[in-house]
């Protein structure tokens, strides 16, 4: 939860849109460092709620290469359409 907290400052947001997500992370030995959470809307649409890396591995390209790799796992799945709403940042 902690590491989600980094893009959205509501717990209970970040909850509620975990149920029925994909979840893509990237490990740091047996640490979670980077994660990706993405929702099926419909059959070939996704939308992205977070993207986030800790702060101390940010800047050395994680974020962009767990956005590609995200991107390639959802073609597989065959989704046509990723959609990228954004929030009232800072409110819960």
């Amino acid at each position: 939860m902690a590491l989600l907290l980094e893009a959205d400052l509501c717990e209970d947001t970040i909850r509620d849109y975990l149920a029925g997500s994909w979840c893509f992370v990237v490990m740091d030995a047996d640490t979670v460092i980077g994660v990706s959470i993405v929702k099926p809307v419909t059959d070939d649409e996704v939308e992205l709620f977070n993207i986030s890396v800790l702060p101390q591995f940010q800047g050395h390209s994680i974020g962009s290469e767990l956005l590609a790799f995200t991107l390639s796992q959802l073609r597989v799945k065959e989704v046509q359409r990723v959609v990228l709403g954004t929030g009232s940042f800072g409110y819960c």
